[in-house]
């Protein structure tokens, strides 16, 4: 099967050429290769001229690689690039000298451009107003899942009887409830906590929830969505209904500046441990 597969497939190839900053930018893959050969040229028929990134060759000694930044300066001589070299999504990045085709080995930052002082506490700031706002927008697809599936519940009908009146979906729906309760008394406290901020401590106390928001929202969502999942059945991921937009918005929102495991650890940071 696999040799049949392989077959079918056209092994030497190239991408459509796309023009970027005066340059037309191509990738192609060799007979034999495993990975892609990044590329440029003046001209759109001349876009696989020169080689800017040959993955095959950074590849070469690694069991695992995989690409992941990949940006050209505006002025064409700098390639800003990164890969993971072991699978753990940990990401080395370097800087290659397009005139000479070789890595910067030493990029230096300067002290000017680091965020340290005012600025760096500023966006720790900013970080807890956000994850409070995501909790938040967490917190409202909690509550209109559960809306929505408690209707539900009272209107679908089996085996001559409303769903809702089966035992099991009621203490289920019941632990949702309390759980739902329970995110929207966190979101509260964390928004106060915010306003109420003026040292820091007050900072470090709002920040404290805020995580502690983050990831409680987390979990309280992934619960309501799967919840709503399972209790409308195979419906609930249809057009028919917007349970499956909610899910898919809460997974991205979950994951959003931190996980819950994230801000878990965060807030035990924060506390000493």
């Amino acid at each position: 099967v696999f040799a049949e597969i392989k077959s079918r497939v056209k092994e030497t190839d190239e991408s459509v050429p796309t023009l970027k900053d005066g340059w037309w930018y191509a990738t192609r893959t060799v007979e034999g290769a495993q990975y892609a050969i990044h590329c440029r040229g003046r001209s759109r028929d001349d876009a696989t001229t020169f080689t800017l990134l040959d993955e095959n060759v950074e590849a070469d000694g690694h069991e695992f690689f995989a690409l992941g930044a990949f940006d050209v300066s505006p002025d064409g001589n700098l390639l800003l690039w990164s890969s993971d070299t072991d699978g753990g999504e940990h990401f080395t990045i370097r800087v290659r000298d397009l005139r000479t085709g070789g890595d910067i080995d030493d990029v230096v930052v300067d002290d000017g451009c680091r965020l340290t002082g005012v600025t760096s506490v500023a966006l720790e700031r900013l970080a807890g107003v956000i994850n409070a706002g995501l909790a938040a927008e967490l917190l409202g697809i909690c509550e209109e899942t559960f809306a929505r599936t408690l209707k539900y519940l009272k209107e679908r009908s089996q085996f001559g009887k409303l769903i809702g009146s089966y035992q099991a979906l009621q203490h289920r729906a019941a632990h949702w409830f309390v759980e739902v309760q329970l995110a929207r008394t966190i979101v509260q406290e964390a928004l106060l906590a915010l306003d109420r901020a003026r040292d820091a401590e007050g900072y470090r106390q709002a920040d404290m929830l805020c995580s502690m928001a983050k990831a409680k929202l987390a979990q309280v969502a992934e619960l309501s969505t799967n919840e709503a999942i399972q209790m409308h059945g195979g419906i609930g991921m249809t057009d028919a209904f917007d349970i499956g937009l909610y899910i898919k918005r809460a997974r991205v929102l979950e994951q959003a500046y931190g996980d819950q495991h994230h801000h878990l650890d965060r807030l035990a940071a924060l506390e000493g441990y």
